[in-house]
């Protein structure tokens, strides 16, 4: 589990399939993420199950719940995943719109580049977003990130930004 003064990241559980159900079905999430079929508390939980603790499970890292550590509730997910399309582990999130604005995003993203320089000891770090996210880019950028080259999937026409940072740029602006 990682920590700040404001939030905690931990790894999803069954349980958290309210909020799983709740956070992939806004708006946004189908928009810029993924348009999943995802539609009952059953579906949330097998999507728990077979990505974010798969994920775990084989890596030891993946996408983590966001916990408001003052309410105590789930805000959001942010985490490292690691594809085989990608040499590098990148870095993904996904808030509630509540939450959206309050510095959740970019606090929890330091966490988890810092884990991914120091735990994991990676030389560098991606992140993939469709290039009119605005705000996901706003954050990439604040975080340290630089546009690297035009990205997609295997196997899907949709043309995404991808984007780079060194461990030696997280290591910077942590110092």
């Amino acid at each position: 589990m990682l920590r700040s003064a404001n939030l905690k990241l931990r790894e999803a559980a069954d349980s958290d399939n309210d909020f799983i159900l709740k956070l992939i079905n806004q708006p946004a999430w189908k928009k810029y993420i993924s348009n999943h079929s995802i539609r009952t508390p059953d579906q949330a939980r097998e999507y728990i199950e077979t990505k974010l603790i798969t994920m775990y499970r084989h890596f030891g890292f993946g996408l983590w719940v966001v916990e408001s550590a003052q309410e105590n509730l789930p805000v959001g997910l942010c985490g490292l995943v690691k594809r085989e399309s990608l040499e590098h582990i990148d870095l993904g999130f996904g808030f509630l719109p509540r939450y959206w604005g309050q510095g959740f995003a970019y606090e929890a993203s330091v966490l988890c580049l810092q884990y991914a320089v120091e735990s994991l000891k990676t030389e560098k770090v991606l992140a993939i977003t469709v290039p009119a996210n605005d705000r996901s880019v706003k954050l990439l950028e604040s975080l340290g990130f630089k546009y690297k080259e035009d990205y997609s999937h295997p196997g899907d026409d949709e043309v995404l930004a991808l984007y780079e940072i060194r461990a030696q740029a997280i290591a910077d602006k942590n110092t």
